[in-house]
């Protein structure tokens, strides 16, 4: 009996009236957030349609509503959570990234200060940066700093171990800036 009541709860979150539908956990690693900021995101109105189970406090995000508020707020998702989504919904065209940099992290690798690394977000220097809702923390896809570092002709042997030490990798390959030379 316990089967089939687990089978009508599975059941009826399929048959939700906005299709499939994330827990708050699966938003947050989505976007890479945590589960609090979530919390807020909901409670303050920004991410629409999402509800409580009847029994508890777990909450549950549509997807398609998920994917307004990502796209509204102009948020990279986990490249890796791209096929589940297209999954539910077909093909689509987000924004993705295999890691979020913060800005302390973006400041060291580029060996700036914290509040230069800033105002390069803040005046749009650094594309493809952005507000995470709610708060003031800033972000950078890894992948529009190595498109940087590559423009401005910046050394990228600190972004390499920095990817090294996260065990993170991305579909662009970082390639090392010749040090210049100086002709005697």
């Amino acid at each position: 009996m316990a089967k089939s009541s687990s089978s009508q709860t599975k059941s009826s979150l399929s048959e939700e009236p906005y299709g499939d539908v994330l827990t708050t956990g699966e938003v947050a690693e989505i976007c890479f957030v945590s589960k609090t900021v979530v919390l807020d995101w909901i409670d303050e109105g920004l991410l629409k349609g999402a509800y409580k189970l009847p029994l508890g406090n777990a909450r549950r995000v549509p997807i398609a509503r998920m994917i307004d508020f990502i796209r509204s707020h102009k948020i990279p998702i986990r490249s890796s959570s791209l096929p589940r989504i297209q999954l539910s919904l077909g093909k689509i065209d987000l924004p993705v990234t295999a890691y979020p940099l913060k800005t302390g992290d973006i400041a060291k690798i580029c060996s700036l200060s914290v509040p230069y690394t800033q105002r390069l977000i803040d005046q749009g220097t650094l594309h493809g940066s952005y507000i995470i809702p709610g708060t003031d923390v800033r972000r950078l896809p890894i992948e529009s700093l190595q498109t940087f570092l590559g423009q401005q002709q910046m050394p990228t042997d600190k972004l390499t171990a920095f990817m090294k030490r996260n065990n993170i990798s991305t579909p662009t390959e970082i390639k090392e800036t010749p040090k210049p030379t100086i002709a005697v």
